[in-house]
Parts: structure tokens; sequence; C-alpha cells
């Protein structure tokens, strides 16, 4: 078995019988040398290293000192091309496996180290490199065909691999230096416990396997996991065929303009009589084709055949009709069909415990707190970035069909056989095929009463479920309104960053109000690829747009397509990018075009 170490050197007193070749690296030139450790860290890691193998044999050992120059001095910034000589020369020697605890933030000609850990990988040679202090992403562990090593400190086992594209490995770090008949204590950190686990990888490889997932099998005396198989975000899903809606909200609005892709059918809706909308054909309503939809303002007035209630937000319209308060509308169906029930919002606990005896079955959208959070983070211990595109829908402003567009994407993504990962923010997601939903809309502290922080590490494991326990081919999300920080929308400014963050999003589609102020467009795009880096592709517009009237009075008015049109060009014209309004079906298309021809 031959060892490569790319560190500082090692010293010859420390090698005992084992052989050694050491090289210095320096501006692409390679020169050959006695072994010496230039600073006195590379020793320590081939201690630790030699220490971990089980092993009376001594191997070979290929030391490599990248950027230090004649005079023995490490450069300041070492240029990732002697990095990426060093993995090469390491190979050339027959190296089966290579420690790097060390690394460049001087990413000049990066490429080509990626393109050498990629070529790594394909030779099966196992590459694993300590994590930089303070997570920066330091040069190879960046790459995502090496495996990157952190220190913990929690406990004595060994966590967390991934090998589906980023691989990330958790142990505690070797802690006893040997040295000079004296046994010292040794500073704990990352670059000792990649030694550490370089070392255990050895002896996998001299008992006859080529297994990671075995360290953790061998050393933690049981397999540790990665994800729970079992695990659902979902916790509960109630069965839906023929469901009444309680309100005509805009979320209710999204339900009735996609029922075709439903399944299961909208079969009556109840309102408040106070609204207007009573007896009207909710086709009229939206200004779409006749639905035979009819609206009634009590659930007792419903003579049809229905089995679940899907209740939406009732705060604003109990407060002009009581009727709809909650504990009514619980009350209401008890009395009446005893159907199950979908709500946007927690169900009070007093009328879970009534439900349940009756056995009636209710699901709501996500609650999720700090003991949800922690049934997750015990489902999936780890964190990855996605390998798979993940593109998001963002917008400037609320109530300009960033949901819709989503959707609307994700129709034409799955009817091309590409299938997508939707991650949303909206209540009424799971009931529109989402596959995880953190609700952080309308009214959403009573669903995500948790931290920015806490947030982050929900969206994280999201990700990291759809790496691993999904077959999609894309990740689709969407945020709630706001990407620059205004009075408006300063919570969510402060919850987008958070997503933004956890998410990192390679392609976005920006939701505007072509109306509106064209700075914020401006900036909105500019901060997504600066802060985020990430890049916006298309701007859409919905359909209607408040206008003002003869009067004054600004009022929700139905665009023509002349006018769509023509606000798409005026739009591509000063930001650059392919414009188009969401509900026409070709910019659609383009849009999704795009994507696929950019994620190729």
């Amino acid at each position: 078995m031959v060892i490569g170490i790319i560190d500082s050197g090692i010293n010859k007193e420390a090698l005992g019988n084992w052989n050694v070749k050491q090289y210095r690296v320096y501006q692409g030139k390679v020169y050959e040398e006695k072994a010496t450790d230039y600073y006195g860290h590379g020793t320590v890691v081939f201690d630790v290293i030699r220490k971990c193998i089980q092993s009376k044999e001594k191997h070979e050992i290929i030391s490599l000192c990248p950027g230090i120059n004649k005079k023995g001095r490490i450069e300041q910034s070492i240029d990732s091309t002697d990095i990426a000589k060093a993995i090469e020369l390491a190979m050339e020697n027959g190296c089966n496996v290579i420690n790097i605890s060390m690394g460049t933030f001087n990413i000049y000609n990066h490429r080509k180290l990626y393109d050498v850990c990629k070529n790594a990988k394909k030779r099966n040679v196992k590459i694993f490199c300590a994590r930089s202090n303070g997570y920066e992403p330091a040069i190879p562990w960046a790459s995502g065909d090496v495996y990157k090593v952190r220190e913990k400190d929690s406990n004595t086992q060994i966590e967390i691999i991934n090998e589906n594209g980023i691989q990330e490995i958790v142990t505690p770090a070797y802690t006893n230096y040997y040295h000079k008949g004296e046994n010292t204590e040794l500073i704990s950190g990352n670059s000792f416990a990649c030694a550490r686990i370089t070392g255990l990888f050895c002896n996998e490889l001299i008992n006859g396997g080529n297994e990671i997932r075995n360290i953790i099998t061998k050393y933690n005396g049981a397999e540790v996991k990665i994800i729970d198989e079992k695990f659902q975000f979902r916790k509960k899903r109630i069965r839906m065929n023929k469901v009444v809606l309680v309100s005509f909200s805009k979320e209710m609005h999204g339900l009735i303009l996609e029922k075709n892709n439903l399944q299961y059918d909208i079969v009556g809706i109840v309102d408040s009589a106070k609204k207007g909308t009573i007896n009207r054909d909710v086709g009229d309503l939206l200004k779409i084709e006749k639905t035979g939809l009819r609206i009634t303002n009590r659930l007792d007035k419903i003579t049809f055949d229905y089995d679940t209630l899907i209740i939406g937000y009732l705060k604003e319209i109990s407060r002009v009709d009581e009727y709809f308060l909650m504990e009514n509308i619980l009350r209401e169906n008890l009395k009446n069909r005893k159907a199950n029930v979908y709500s946007f919002l927690p169900i009070p606990k007093e009328w879970q415990k009534i439900y349940e005896k009756e056995g009636i079955k209710f699901e709501t959208s996500p609650v999720v707190d700090k003991r949800e959070l922690k049934r997750i983070e015990r489902a999936i211990p780890c964190d990855f970035k996605s390998t798979k595109p993940v593109i998001g829908v963002f917008g400037t402003t609320s109530q300009i069909g960033k949901f819709t567009m989503q959707l609307r994407m994700k129709e034409i993504f799955e009817k091309r056989k590409i299938k997508v990962f939707h991650l949303s923010t909206e209540h009424q997601a799971y009931l529109l095929g989402a596959d995880v939903v953190l609700p952080d809309g309308y009214d959403s502290i009573e669903n995500a009463n948790i931290s920015y922080n806490d947030k982050m590490k929900f969206l994280r494991k999201a990700i990291t479920y759809s790496e691993i326990n999904s077959d999609c081919d894309m990740v689709l999300e969407g945020t709630q309104a706001g990407i620059l920080p205004s009075e408006l929308y300063m919570w969510d400014f402060m919850f987008n960053g958070s997503f933004l963050d956890a998410t990192k999003p390679d392609l976005g589609v920006l939701a505007v109000n072509p109306l509106g102020n064209k700075e914020i467009i401006r900036d909105t795009i500019d901060v997504l690829r600066a802060g985020f880096r990430c890049k916006t592709i298309a701007l859409t517009f919905p359909d209607k747009l408040y206008k003002k009237n003869k009067y004054g009075i600004s009022v929700k008015s139905k665009i023509s397509f002349e006018e769509q049109v023509e606000i798409a060009r005026k739009m591509s014209e000063e930001f650059g990018v392919m414009s188009g309004c969401i509900m026409d079906d070709e910019f659609v298309k383009e849009v999704v075009d795009e994507i696929i021809t950019i994620c190729s």
C-alpha cells in the first residue's frame, strides 16, 4: 500500500523503518529531496495515520510539499496548481490513499485542481481532505470528488458519510502524539481528524476492503445510517376524494386553478355572505371558464357528498363573520358530515382530542417547532449541498404569482420526464404535490415558530433529503416576497436570506410588478447574483395588475395579451433577460427550455 501525504514534509527521525519518498513542489516544478519537515505539521499527520494502521507491515509513504520555495519557506498563499501537481505526482507514484490536511485560497486555475480530483476518483484513489477552518471553501476541500473531514467534540463515534456526490465525515480528532519517547497531548483539529480517517481507511484496504462505510461499522461497532429510510417530512396523510373548501381566499384560488392536476375533486366552497360571492360561479369570479362550482355560506347548505374539508386562513374572514371561527367550523363539521379535515393552521388541541375520539381524521400544514426539528435531525444527521441543479422562483413583492409559476414550471418539467423535488414555503403546497414544506407565508408564526438559524437547519435537511433519499433530477423551490430589506418585507427579507443561504440556488426566475419601481427589480437581480451566486434567467409577471381607475382607486385588472407582449418586450430590453407573463404557455416553456439547456 502506498500512502500520499500532502503537507509540510516528514521528519526522518519519525519514520522508523517506513519507506518514504519526498518531493517539494513549487511554481509547477518538482524537486526530489530527503525527508524533512519544514514546519512540523506533516510529521504529526503522518504519526496519527501510522498509529491508526493496525499492521506490522511497513508501507510506503509519498510525502509532497507544495508551495515551499528553495529556502524552505512556505508561501503565504499556496497556488492551487501546486496542490494539483502534488496530487498528480502522488498518483504517478502509485498512491491508493492521499491525505491533504492543508489547502489554498488562491484559486488560480482551480479547474485544473478540480479535474485532478475527478481523475483520482475515476482511478479509485481516495482523497481525504481536512475541512477548512471557519468553513471557508478552501481548495481542494471545495471539490465534490474528495472526502471532507471535520472534527467534532460531542462523543467518540464517527458519523455521517454520503457517497452520492458530496461526502463529509465527522470524527473526533486523534489527540495523543508520541514524540521522542514522550506522550505529548496534541491540540485537536480538522487536520488530525482527517489523518485519523485516512489511517482507518488504510486498515480497510489492508484487510481487502474498499468501502468508506466500513470504517463507521467497524469503529463504532454498529452501522450508522446516513438517513432513516422510513422517515417522511409529511408525518400524516389523509385520503381525499371529494373536498369542500372553507373560505374563498387566494390560496384556494390556486387550488381551483390547478384542479385538473389534483388527485381529488373540489365539489364545494363555503365563504362569507358579506363578501358578495354567494351563489356565483367561481369561474366568473376568477375570470376563467365556468366551473359549475357555486359558493354557499354554510356547511349545512351543502347537499352533495364530500369526505374532506380543506380549511384555509380564517383570521380575517372570522373578524367580519363569526361563523368562520375555527372552533365553529370544526363544530359544524362534527354536527353535519364528520368529514376529514385538512387545515392550513394548527387545530386546537382540545378539538384534536374530540376528533380523535369521534374517529375523524385530520391533517394540518406542517408545524415546525423545536420538537419537530429534533425528529428531523435524528433521521437526517448530516447536511449536504445538492449535486443537482437548484432552481428558485423569487419575487419582489407579494401576490404576483410566485407559487403559480413554480407549479407551471413543475408541470412542464414532469411532462418532459424530468423529475422535480419541490421545496415550498406555502401552507397549501402539500395539497398540490410538494415534497417538503416550510410554511412561512401569511400567519406563519403558528406553523414555523423557530429561529432563522433553525429554519436554515430545516432547509439544509430538506436539501440533504432530496440528495440522498430521492431520485429527482432537480430541486425547484420558492420563497416569500422580498429579497431586499424594506419596512414592508423586513421579516420576509430575513427569512429569504436564510432560505437562499441554506439551499444555494443556481438559477432564479424573478416574479415582479412591471409597473413598480425598476430599481427594486435591478437591485434584486444584483443581490441574487452577488450575494447568493444565483443567476436570474427570466422575469415574469401576473396577468392581473393593480391599476388606478378614473376615480384614482387601485383596482386589480386583467392585462390583455397585447399589453403582456409589450410589457415583456420592454422588460427584456431594460434588464437583458427573457421576460413574459406567468399565464403565457409559450413563455413558461421557453423558461424551462433555457433551464434544461444551462443544466445540460
